[in-house]
């Protein structure tokens, strides 16, 4: 229980005029109830306090508080807007922080430090004690402690930076940008020389995306294709003199060569029975290595070579797991091995096998949202982009020991390296989206934009009553979880953790907790995060290694998506803290969600298609549908007594469908007008609105560097 007010200790006690902040336990103390300030909050109003009266710049706050993460004004935004509604200021009439238009924050009222009174029998004023030589003696020697403390505390996070440097036996040099043109350059692969780079960028005459080929030292744009329909996934032959690439057109996918400097297209393959995530072709020209998704192989992606002349599948056979998705082969400049990328999306790794087949062996270990990745042009390493330290960056692993190094570039994805050279090539992302909220009362409905700001957000949560909503922003300069109120019209962070990734917000059923997922060093938990106080309690999951939790009907439980080794299980733990027992419910599960008008489990599958159920105390899953249903690259939910799945059309527009689960009945709810994410959304629980994160800007641009081991220098 906490002590009353009047028995705190003072020493962290900050008056803001009439105010009294505990600074330490992050609360104002002169209220009725004690509500909590944010971390950032109270360290913005310690910047203003050290100077009052006096207007500090917006930019020195940014930089004060959030240090070089780069976050958006709307951070600051929130910090302020939260310590006027702690002091109950008004915008127009300030008594405790001004703004001061264009320029910044002035802080009004006086700022006193509590300072704590010494113990003593007689209060009475008395004269101060002389100093003693003795005394003066303590004082110096705590003084030269302190500095001395002070001084090693420097040593030793100098030492350990140090360290970290030392161990990253790779770093990046000569970074430059080769691409600041309007909207988005894309996929970007660079020649084997690497003189050149083909990327993937709009046409303005066609509006169609269109392979695009340019030299890295500056030169005019070359278009070496026709155009016809849209292209992706440039990939150059050995020798330079071509170009592979995949073209959409008419719900129809190809595998098509041209010529580097333009000429006569040639298909060589069919890829829509194939789920294309990244191809490669073989340093020796013979061979396309690409990763297939067909109900005649299973129905997790696995690898395949291809011949370049029409196609055909070649032998090779190697140690899939059946119960996960093997995605982006690339080939070895040497033409020895194989990389690949194993795991769904945000939880991959990088592994490679032998160009023969054979047993697979993990280089990676981050269970992380790889966005790319490529060999380096002596084979002795992969150079890949991976959000496990909070933001998206490169690093470099070494094929041979798999330590990694942090090329200390970010935010970047997809890096490409060139065969014979020491060029890397990259996409700087300028990547925004926002949280957008339909009505379902017809097929077209429009959208409504939510929680505009300048950051990125995702992975929208509507609460229980629909008054707000959760989600994942980078708007502080990492990932973490939001909070939009529609009635204030105001978003503010429920969590400060830059090192960490958090995914999944999910609502308790009376929309005062959260639970959410936080991976950090390779590992998953369970966060619980008290939405008025903004406390965050980790649940004990009995060791597990989470990728998913939520709420199980009625409050009482958890289910989890659990990893392992062999399988991602959807296990039951227990809410109360004397019995976390595990019960296992189901293996090999992609996806769960619950319909909170009844106790099922609903659950769809790694190895199956379709939809499964099963109860709460677990027994026999069954189907619930024929199977055509659910896709994992695309989202779905339960709600009011329905499965809701989005889906790509035959011209690869997403909509969103409605499967009644009484009958089977299945309607078109939605046809959107704008590009959204077809990973995540959130519905109402009577299924007539949704959230979704919609695409509103991307500026990526492509960058180039050389990569260099501590051995070179």
């Amino acid at each position: 229980m906490d002590a009353p007010h009047s028995e705190l200790p003072r020493a962290n006690i900050l008056r803001i005029g009439e105010h009294r902040i505990d600074v330490g336990a992050l609360r104002l103390l002169d209220a009725n109830e004690t509500p909590r300030l944010t971390p950032k909050a109270v360290a913005v109003l310690l910047e203003l306090a050290a100077q009052p009266g006096v207007t500090v710049s917006r930019e020195e706050l940014l930089l004060r508080v959030w240090g070089e993460r780069n976050p958006s004004d709307d951070v600051l935004t929130q910090a302020i807007r939260e310590l006027r509604r702690a002091f109950g200021d008004e915008v127009s009439t300030p008594r405790h922080i001004e703004t001061v238009p264009r320029l910044g924050y002035r802080l009004l009222a006086k700022a006193l430090w509590e300072i704590p009174q010494p113990a003593t029998q007689d209060r009475s004023p008395t004269r101060p004690p002389a100093t003693t030589p003795a005394r003066e003696r303590q004082r110096l020697i705590a003084t030269a402690a302190s500095i001395v403390a002070f001084a090693i505390i420097g040593i030793i996070v100098q030492v350990s930076n140090q360290k970290r440097r030392e161990l990253d036996h790779y770093r990046a040099t000569a970074t430059l940008v080769l691409t600041a043109d309007p909207g988005a350059e894309l996929l970007p692969h660079v020649s084997p020389d690497g003189s050149r780079v083909a990327y993937v960028a709009v046409d303005q005459g066609t509006h169609r995306r269109r392979v695009h080929v340019r030299s890295t030292s500056g030169s005019a744009v070359l278009l070496p294709t026709t155009g016809n329909g849209d292209e992706a996934w440039p990939i150059w032959a050995d020798d330079g003199a071509s170009l592979a690439f995949l073209r959409h057109e008419q719900g129809t996918c190809h595998l098509l060569t041209v010529p580097a400097l333009g000429g006569n297209e040639r298909v060589r393959s069919d890829c829509s029975s194939s789920l294309f995530d990244g191809f490669d072709w073989s340093p020796d020209g013979t061979e396309f290595a690409v990763a297939i998704l067909g109900r005649e192989r299973g129905r997790t992606a696995q690898l395949a070579r291809r011949s370049v002349d029409g196609g055909e599948p070649l032998e090779f056979v190697y140690s899939h797991n059946p119960q996960e998705h093997d995605f982006s082969p690339r080939y070895s400049p040497d033409g020895r091995w194989i990389a690949f990328r194993r795991g769904l999306v945000p939880f991959c790794d990088l592994y490679v096998v032998d160009t023969r087949g054979g047993d697979v062996r993990a280089l990676t270990h981050v269970a992380s949202r790889i966005r790319g990745f490529d060999w380096l042009a002596d084979s002795q390493g992969l150079v890949f982009a991976s959000d496990h330290e909070g933001s998206s960056g490169l690093y470099v692993v070494d094929a041979n020991t798999g330590q990694l190094s942090n090329l200390h570039t970010s935010p970047a994805q997809y890096p490409d390296s060139a065969r014979r050279a020491n060029s890397v090539v990259y996409e700087i992302p300028k990547f925004r989206a926002m949280m957008a909220g339909v009505v379902l009362d017809r097929v077209d409905a429009p959208t409504a934009d939510l929680a505009a700001s300048t950051g990125s957000d995702s992975h929208p949560a509507l609460s229980p009553d629909g008054t707000r909503v959760a989600f994942v922003s980078d708007r502080s300069g990492s990932l973490q979880v939001w909070l939009f109120d529609a009635a204030e019209q105001q978003s503010w962070p429920l969590t400060d953790e830059p090192r960490s990734v958090y995914l999944y917000p999910e609502w308790r059923s009376d929309g005062r907790r959260l639970l959410v997922t936080r991976r950090r060093a390779g590992s998953g938990s369970v966060i619980e995060i008290d939405v008025g106080s903004h406390v965050l309690r980790e649940i004990d999951a009995n060791g597990l290694d989470v990728r998913y939790a939520t709420y199980a009907p009625g409050d009482e439980s958890y289910l989890v998506l659990a990893h392992s080794s062999t399988s991602t299980d959807l296990v039951r733990l227990d809410a109360a803290r004397n019995s976390r027992s595990a019960q296992l419910l189901a293996a090999n599960v992609a996806a769960v969600q619950c319909d909170s008008s009844d106790k099922q489990v609903y659950f769809s599958r790694i190895d199956a298609p379709g939809l499964y159920v099963v109860g709460l105390e677990g027994g026999d899953a069954r189907p619930v549908d024929d199977g055509d249903s659910i896709d994992t690259r695309f989202a779905w939910r339960v709600a009011a007594h329905s499965l809701w799945y989005l889906e790509a059309t035959a011209d690869d527009r997403i909509v969103l469908k409605r499967r009644r689960l009484d009958n089977g009945d299945v309607s078109l709810q939605w046809q959107p007008s704008i590009e959204i994410d077809h990973t995540y959304f959130s519905i109402a629980r009577d299924g007539h609105r949704v959230v979704v994160s919609t695409a509103t800007r991307n500026d990526t641009d492509i960058g180039l560097l050389r990569i260099l081991r501590s051995v070179d220098e």
